[in-house]
């Protein structure tokens, strides 16, 4: 039965004040704190390769090649469809293809519009709608599934009327026989699709690359910071450590790659300061490091053994070693006012 616009403002304004409720902490700090004002725009302008405008083309021709797949999905469509009693299921399922395409449709404008004098503003990185899209692809996957086992057993049942007469009304009986054209559907579709997920990049290229990667880590920096330092302690660190080894490990760092960085944070300014401590250390300049160390609350300094031009005799009084391995060293900042 159709709902009254009453019952579905009601139901809506459930939902959104229940969101608002469980984001509030969220909604304190980019609200309360950073006001909504974006200052580093890196992290929503990503742009995954596959919803890149260039490359729109090549992904339609590589969706529309999966013929099994499109064909299973439509009559997922077609039972949802068919079934009156799926009101409220298709109605949700319809919206959640809108919004997801609606929403994959604004980041390609915002890609296209720029270069005609109209930009717009990124909202977050296309894929995320991507992902929706998936997510409900498997879920009329799985109801097309349904749909076509019932169908083979419609007809099964309705060419045995025709055979064997008794055999229709055992089958008629008998509804675990949809069930068992629904697995064997099921097997076969696995049976088929799985060999092709061993060649994907996930699991060959990106996995390599990531072995390759966890392999680099100095993980003997990584138990020291965990087990000698506090989840409010500030570090020093160039890109990659601060990333993947100080960030890792759950301590705060001055600055980390703009890709993942604070959208309501200045990226380029904290650059510019932490590029400007290395410096600082570099030629010795205690107070110029110091006074940006306390802006920040450094208490640390992780670096590479071989980018020992940072460490010298003058940055002896207020450095001091507190780990090392073959890889990384980390420092403790004792000498600035205010630092232990």
């Amino acid at each position: 039965p159709l709902l009254s616009p009453y019952r579905i403002l009601i139901d809506f304004g459930i939902i959104i004040i229940s969101a608002l409720i469980v984001s509030i902490p969220f909604l304190y700090s980019i609200i309360g704190h950073y006001h909504l004002k974006i200052l580093n725009w890196a992290p929503s302008i990503w742009l995954y390769y596959a919803l890149d405008w260039s490359n729109f083309w090549a992904v339609i021709r590589d969706t529309l090649s999966h013929y099994l797949l499109i064909t299973v999905i439509c009559m997922g469509m077609i039972g949802l469809i068919l079934q009156q009693s799926k009101y409220m299921e298709r109605t949700l399922l319809l919206f959640w293809f809108v919004s997801s395409i609606g929403f994959i449709t604004y980041s390609y404008l915002a890609q296209i519009l720029p270069r005609n004098k109209v930009p717009i503003p990124s909202i977050v990185p296309g894929y995320h709608f991507l992902f929706y899209l998936k997510a409900l692809e498997s879920i009329l996957f799985g109801y097309g599934m349904v749909t076509i086992s019932r169908f083979i057993v419609a007809l099964i049942r309705y060419l045995t009327l025709f055979v064997n007469r008794s055999f229709f009304i055992r089958i008629q009986l008998k509804p675990w026989y949809e069930k068992t054209v629904l697995c064997s559907l099921i097997l076969v579709a696995f049976v088929k699709v799985y060999p092709s997920y061993l060649s994907r990049e996930d699991f060959t290229t990106f996995r390599i690359l990531a072995q390759q990667m966890s392999q680099k880590q100095d993980m003997k920096a990584f138990n020291w910071i965990r087990e000698h330092t506090q989840p409010t302690d500030v570090f020093l660190a160039p890109d990659d450590l601060a990333l993947f080894l100080v960030g890792t490990s759950g301590r705060k760092v001055v600055v980390v790659d703009g890709f993942f960085s604070n959208p309501y944070v200045d990226w380029l300014s904290r650059v510019f300061d932490r590029n400007l401590m290395f410096g600082y250390l570099k030629s010795g300049d205690f107070e110029g490091f110091c006074m940006l160390a306390l802006k920040y609350h450094v208490m640390y300094m992780i670096t590479y053994n071989d980018q020992s031009q940072y460490i010298n005799e003058s940055t002896s009084s207020f450095l001091r070693k507190e780990f090392s391995s073959d890889k990384t060293s980390i420092y403790g900042v004792l000498g600035c006012p205010k630092n232990p």
